[in-house]
């Protein structure tokens, strides 16, 4: 018997040198799955955990997350880091819709800092962080998030 479902993991590498001065470089791509599912469903919000070396805290920024090439959910005012590490809650205005029996890509893009010359971890699943879904038909869903993270290494581009 088929139930709601939706099966979440990131198919980024896991490792991606960048460089610095970079504009909405994409740092992960989560794949929503379906494709078990018996409902359509919506996806009203991911946190992912964002973690780096007290110094290099402001050197990524303009957290986007694109649907293709439709902006669907951003978090672009200053990250609340506390020791490097932040948890970045990002909800949808209209939500993402993921139909019964298909998959959805969504790409989360970042600001590289001209100054940034560091190691950035971006991670999904991982330290609290979670999503937010429901069956169009109002049921919650079975729900299965795999731990996924890219490590960014920004290098500039002088010397």
């Amino acid at each position: 018997i088929r139930v709601p479902r939706l099966d979440v993991r990131t198919t980024s590498p896991q490792y991606l040198q960048v460089s610095a001065g970079s504009q909405q470089v994409t740092a992960l791509t989560i794949l929503c799955d379906a494709t078990q599912s018996n409902e359509d469903i919506r996806v009203t919000e991911f946190s992912l955990m964002v973690v780096t070396l007290p110094q290099w805290t402001r050197d990524l920024s303009h957290l986007s997350l694109y649907d293709g090439s439709k902006l669907i959910g951003w978090n672009h005012g200053v990250w609340p880091f506390e020791n490097g590490i932040t948890t970045l809650t990002v909800g949808f205005p209209g939500s993402i819709i993921v139909p019964k029996g298909t998959t959805k890509e969504i790409q989360v893009q970042v600001n590289i800092s001209a100054n940034a010359s560091g190691f950035y971890g971006i991670g999904l699943g991982v330290g609290g962080t979670s999503i937010q879904a429901v069956s169009t038909q109002g049921k919650t869903p079975a729900l299965s998030v795999e731990q996924g993270y890219v490590i960014l290494r920004a290098i500039s581009g002088k010397g």
